[in-house]
């Protein structure tokens, strides 16, 4: 499960930096994500970030591009592009 402590609303698109760009996000602000304790296969740590990413407020088009980074390669590119865009717990 998701963390609802620490998430904020989103607005703007994503960069390729790990940050989203819009005026209702706080700089340096990121949704939580709870990975730790959690099954570890791909396919559930892509299905809790994207549930944190819509509890945060992301757009639909953020989380498309979300989702097609951490796709992009292998298992450690999606724990990567977690890291990036989330704050892991």
């Amino acid at each position: 499960m998701s963390n609802a402590k620490g998430t904020s609303t989103c607005t703007g698109t994503l960069t390729g930096t790990g940050s989203l760009s819009g005026t209702a996000r706080r700089p340096g602000k990121k949704p939580t994500v709870k990975l730790v304790g959690q099954d570890g296969n791909a396919m559930m740590i892509l299905g809790l970030c994207l549930r944190a990413a819509k509890k945060a407020g992301w757009t639909e088009e953020q989380i498309k591009e979300f989702s097609k980074e951490a796709k992009s390669g292998d298992y450690d590119k999606l724990l990567q592009t977690c890291m990036k865009y989330f704050e892991v717990k």
